[in-house]
């Protein structure tokens, strides 16, 4: 089999996230069916590179057969559905016992976070690791958001002449944190919606809730001046967010449909529009809440948009 196709059914199985054995007897059975349909091709005459790629565009594109298969095979375990679940959980006791103001007691839930992420990414990237990864990442967010003074300091002194420099040392954090910080969150949004552009909209979950939380602990001061008191009257409204958010990711590892998987987006955008207009100091009515909702769902489904426009692994197989 020429190497195009080899690549072609590769390329399936790097989209599928199922049992071993059964992504092995999948990818059997199509190299089975594949191969009946290049013999079938050159018996009409095609010559072997044409007749290959004939019976891949018979097959349709990798991604579009992966998905296929994960719908027809994939039903996640109550295991995993409540590995899927969990740092949605763990955050949210977090809040219900006002404990995201202790050092000590925020290490103990993001520390094991970003542990489980690389285990999982490790064995295979198993369908619950994204709500994890989505969590991962928050660190890195809330040591940028720290970091907002000193490089509004440091954009101010260059663009407006304004002012001056942090110290070495800070200037020397912030030069390699955040193309750091960058590298890595592009690099792993990449990566997964090369997999599934549904997967990474599952990742971006706690990404809304988070900046949410950075807003509400700016009304209160700020993170070196916070008033505790005014920022834990909020407490209650994220942990009921977190908890929607641990429901509605068990249903969508439990769901087959992508149609379905879909509605469950819809559902989170509902949520956390509903939070955000809660805690907001001025309600904006029907409206507001509309136009939120439609920009959080717009970037929920961002990951569709860059699958559809920019997805390496389908560009060199257009013409099949």
């Amino acid at each position: 089999m020429l190497p195009v196709a080899v690549r072609y059914l590769e390329d399936i199985r790097a989209r599928l996230d199922l049992d071993p054995a059964i992504e092995e007897r999948i990818i059997r059975e199509l190299h089975t069916h594949l191969e009946e349909a290049i013999r079938e091709a050159k018996e009409t005459g095609l010559l072997e590179e044409e007749a290959v790629r004939e019976a891949i565009s018979s097959l349709g594109r990798a991604r579009v057969v992966a998905r296929r298969m994960q719908e027809a095979h994939k039903r996640a375990s109550g295991k995993e559905t409540l590995m899927a679940a969990l740092p949605h959980l763990l955050i949210a006791l977090l809040f219900i016992f006002h404990s995201w103001d202790s050092l000590a007691w925020l290490l103990a839930i993001l520390l094991p976070i970003v542990g489980v992420t690389l285990y999982g990414w490790w064995v295979g990237k198993p369908a619950w690791l994204y709500s994890w990864v989505g969590y991962s990442l928050v660190p890195l967010f809330i040591a940028g958001y720290l970091a907002v003074p000193s490089l509004g300091q440091i954009l101010s002194f260059i663009f407006l002449k304004d002012g001056s420099l942090p110290n070495w040392g800070t200037l020397l954090i912030i030069m390699i944190y955040f193309p750091l910080a960058l590298w890595i969150v592009v690099s792993t949004s990449i990566r997964v919606v090369r997999r599934d552009w549904i997967l990474a909209s599952l990742m971006l979950f706690p990404l809304p809730i988070l900046a949410t939380w950075l807003a509400l602990l700016e009304e209160a001061g700020g993170f070196f001046n916070i008033d505790l008191a005014q920022a834990h009257q909020a407490d209650l409204s994220m942990a009921f967010t977190s908890g929607a958010l641990a429901i509605t990711t068990a249903l969508f590892i439990r769901l087959r449909r992508r149609s379905l998987k879909v509605g469950a987006l819809v559902a989170v955008t509902l949520a956390v529009s509903t939070i955000v207009l809660h805690n907001a100091e001025s309600r904006p009515g029907l409206l507001g809440f509309l136009v939120l909702a439609i920009l959080l769902l717009g970037f929920f489904l961002s990951p569709a948009l860059l699958e559809a426009k920019w997805n390496p692994r389908d560009e060199n197989r257009e013409s099949y």
